[in-house]
Order: structure tokens, then C-alpha cells, then sequence
């Protein structure tokens, strides 16, 4: 990612990069939007060589099927962040190292129909965790100091993050 964008503003704006614009979409049709992306990344993770998804351009660029793999620990990530701040309002949501657990847990090393059934499954649990904020959209909590996010802001967050790294997994797969 660009370094000193601030991508905590996507859940608001458009995404200068991808040009997402989650912060546009009506609350109640969240959990559709995780339902689409669901689809979407249940077509794309089968399609085309196994070697194109593990290659690495040596850029410091994830391969697609690490893209994928954040993707998909990111659903669990931000699941359980939504839970605990719609349970209690100002919950540690903590910080979670995405770089360093595409190395950690071997994302590139993933079998692509085992990702598939885990990013269906994580989708899913996004678009009932959506379905069950009730009147808890507001509670918020820090990230890191200075990066406040609510529990809507958390599942725009995510929701980004999804489709921003589809199009970076097309671009790097080929």
C-alpha cells in the first residue's frame, strides 16, 4: 500500500487508488455488499494457474494469493473487533500486524479451495455480524492513537479492504 496515505479516510471517501467508495453505501445494505464480494472472490480464487497466484514480482508486492489470504484473516480480524465494541463501547480492538502475518501464516503456501471455503465462511460471518450491531453502530475505540474507528467504520474498513486487494490480486495474477 502507498505509504503515508491515511486509509482509515476510505470509510468516507473514495479510495484514491481503487476508487471504493464503501462509505456510500446505505448501512442496511452492508451485509448484501459482503454477500457480493462472497461471490465474487468464490469465482475468482478457483480461476487460472496455481503458479500465477503464488508468484511474487519481488517489489515488495504480495502475490494474489497472498492478497486473498489477508483478505481472509482480515473477515476473522474485524469480526471479532465488531464484537467486542458492540458489546462494549471503547473495547480494546487492539493491533493487528497484517505484514507480518502474510509471512507468519503462510498465505502463499494456502490451498486455493481451502481459501475459498474460509473467504465464503468470512464473508458470511461479516454480513450476520452486520446484521446484528443493532443500535451499536457508534461504539468506537482506538486502533492505534489518532485512528478511531466505530463498528460501522470497521465493517467499511473491511469492506474496502476486500475489494481493494480483488484488484490488486487481478493485477498481480495476470
Amino acid at each position: 500500500m502507498a505509504e503515508g496515505h491515511d486509509w482509515t479516510r476510505t470509510v468516507f471517501e473514495p479510495c484514491p487508488q481503487c476508487g471504493a467508495d464503501v462509505g456510500a453505501i446505505v448501512l442496511a445494505d452492508l451485509p448484501a455488499a459482503f454477500g457480493a464480494e462472497a461471490q465474487v472472490w468464490s469465482t475468482l480464487v478457483p480461476d487460472g494457474d496455481d503458479e500465477a497466484w503464488r508468484w511474487r514480482r519481488g517489489d515488495g508486492t504480495w502475490s494474489a494469493l497472498e492478497y486473498a489470504g489477508h483478505v481472509d484473516e482480515l473477515l476473522g480480524v474485524m469480526a471479532e473487533r465488531m464484537r467486542r465494541l458492540t458489546a462494549l463501547d471503547g473495547a480494546d480492538i487492539g493491533w493487528w500486524d497484517h505484514e507480518v502475518a502474510v509471512v507468519d501464516n503462510a498465505y502463499n503456501d494456502r490451498d486455493r479451495d481451502d481459501l475459498v471455503g474460509s473467504l465464503v465462511a468470512g464473508f458470511t460471518a461479516m454480513a450476520a455480524r452486520c446484521d446484528e450491531v443493532g443500535d451499536a453502530w457508534q461504539h468506537s475505540s482506538e486502533r492505534r492513537p489518532g485512528e478511531r474507528f466505530s463498528v460501522e467504520d470497521l465493517a467499511r474498513f473491511t469492506l474496502h479492504e476486500s475489494i481493494h486487494h480483488r484488484g490488486d490480486a487481478l493485477a498481480v495474477r495476470g
